[in-house]
C-alpha cells in the first residue's frame, strides 16, 4: 500500500521516494537520485500514552512500559529502531540489534517508565557474560549507563527505569569484555 510518494530536486538531480506499510510499524522506502537505487525498511510506531492509564509502546525486542501518572497529559511517544546505532568505544562494546530511539526526546516522566531491550546471545562477543550487559542512553556528549539496569538472562532481555526519551542501546562495559 503506498503512502505517500515525494519527489525533489537536489544539486545531484531528481530525488525519488516512495513509502509502503508492510506490516504493524514497518515501512519499505525506496528511494532513487542519480544513478541509484537505494532500499531501506524503517521501523517505528506510535502509541498514545495516557495520563489516566499510562501505557505500552513495543517494537521489535523493544518495550516502553510507562505507568499511570507518569504524563503530565495525554502523549504520542514513538518507538523506532536506531538506524545508525552507535559505533563501539574502548569504554563499551553494543550489542547488534539492540538499538532504540523513543521520542519526543524533551518528555520527561513523573514517574520512572521501565525500557526493557531483547538481545541474542549470538551477538555477544566471544567470552563475553549476558549478566554484564548494561543499558547506556546515548547523548551528544557520549553513551551514559543508565543506573539500575537489570539483566534478565532466561528472558535474554536487560531493563531499566528512564525518566526521560532519547536513543537507548544495550552494551557491555570494557570491563566485562
Amino acid at each position: 500500500m503506498k503512502r505517500s510518494h515525494n519527489l525533489s530536486r537536489s544539486r545531484f538531480g531528481y530525488i525519488a521516494a516512495s513509502l509502503a506499510l508492510i506490516g504493524p510499524g514497518s515501512y519499505f522506502v525506496v528511494g532513487c537520485g542519480g544513478n541509484q537505487t537505494v532500499n531501506l525498511i524503517l521501523q517505528i510506531i506510535t502509541v498514545l500514552i495516557t495520563r489516566s492509564a499510562g501505557g505500552i509502546v513495543t517494537l521489535q525486542n523493544a518495550t516502553l512500559n510507562v505507568p499511570a501518572g507518569a504524563v503530565i497529559s495525554n502523549t504520542e511517544v514513538s518507538l523506532q529502531v536506531t538506524s545508525t546505532p552507535p559505533a563501539s568505544t574502548s569504554s563499551y562494546t553494543v550489542v547488534p540489534g539492540t538499538a532504540f530511539t523513543i521520542t519526543p526526546a524533551s518528555l520527561t516522566f513523573s514517574a520512572p517508565a521501565t525500557l526493557t531491550i531483547g538481545y541474542k546471545s549470538a551477538n555477544l562477543p566471544a567470552g563475553a557474560s549476558a549478566s554484564n550487559l548494561v543499558l547506556y542512553r546515548i547523548t551528544p556528549a557520549g553513551a551514559v549507563a543508565v543506573p539500575g539496569s537489570v539483566v534478565n538472562t532466561a528472558n535474554y532481555t536487560v531493563s531499566a527505569p528512564v525518566s526521560a526519551l532519547g536513543s537507548f542501546v544495550v552494551a557491555l562495559t570494557s570491563s566485562a569484555i
